[in-house]
């Protein structure tokens, strides 16, 4: 049931996301997030868009990501390859840890997936820069980030609450948040994910509170929130 739920709202956010945002500099933004709800950081995700890039290059830039994996002890498991003439997939896969490619080689487009469980903001900005550090000089690449983590506050109006202060004090724009039957989900115009500044009427962060047996989560992202729950 939680999974069906959660693939509802990830559906929910994504029809209003624009695509389109570069985003290397909105770590503090995602940060806050967490911090404005006492959140404890529990899942990571990344997800890299190239196009007019190489095959060899995208599939040089995943095996890059894979090594800072490795080194954070977060995967060691052999990748699966799946090729013909047209597609290439690369998939790793261990104990809810996840690094995947998938290219086009007459296209030249294709994007790389990567999710992990992470203890701490300071251990997602160590891993995150180093992997962005491999994708900067891909000028046509576009990356979408998001934060899972478990919120103290059980009670979605306060939840509610500290995130419109958040978005007012960061002087963010067309801040939308509402109830839904699914727990609280919004959207917000930020000018921080995007290094080019975004066009009028345009979404760059998405966030929702989901309330369980379990506890109450936030999921942030920028824009696209991808995995589904």
């Amino acid at each position: 049931m939680k999974k069906l739920i959660w693939i509802v709202l990830i559906g929910l956010l994504n029809f209003v996301f624009l695509m389109g945002y570069k985003s290397y500099n909105d770590e503090d933004l995602i940060n806050k997030f967490v911090v404005s709800l006492e959140g404890k950081p529990e899942e990571y995700g990344m997800k890299i868009e190239f196009q007019n890039v190489e095959e060899d290059r995208i599939s040089e830039i995943y095996e890059d990501i894979d090594k800072i994996l490795i080194k954070y002890e977060k995967i060691n498991k052999d990748a699966d390859v799946e090729e013909n003439k047209d597609i290439k997939f690369i998939n790793k896969k261990e104990d809810g840890i996840e690094l995947k490619a998938l290219v086009n080689k007459s296209e030249k487009v294709g994007y790389i997936e990567v999710k992990f469980n992470i203890e701490s903001i300071m251990e997602k900005e160590k891993i995150e820069k180093e992997v962005l550090r491999n994708v900067e000089r891909e000028r046509s690449a576009k990356v979408y980030k998001y934060v899972k983590a478990k919120v103290e506050d059980d009670s979605l109006e306060e939840c509610k609450t500290h995130i419109e202060e958040l978005l007012v004090s960061e002087k963010n724009l067309n801040i939308d948040i509402k109830f839904t039957d699914f727990g609280v989900i919004g959207t917000a115009l930020t000018n921080k994910a995007s290094k080019n500044g975004n066009s009028p009427g345009c979404v760059d962060i998405n966030f929702a509170v989901m309330r369980y047996t379990s506890g109450t989560y936030l999921i942030v992202g920028t824009p696209i929130i991808y995995n589904a729950y």
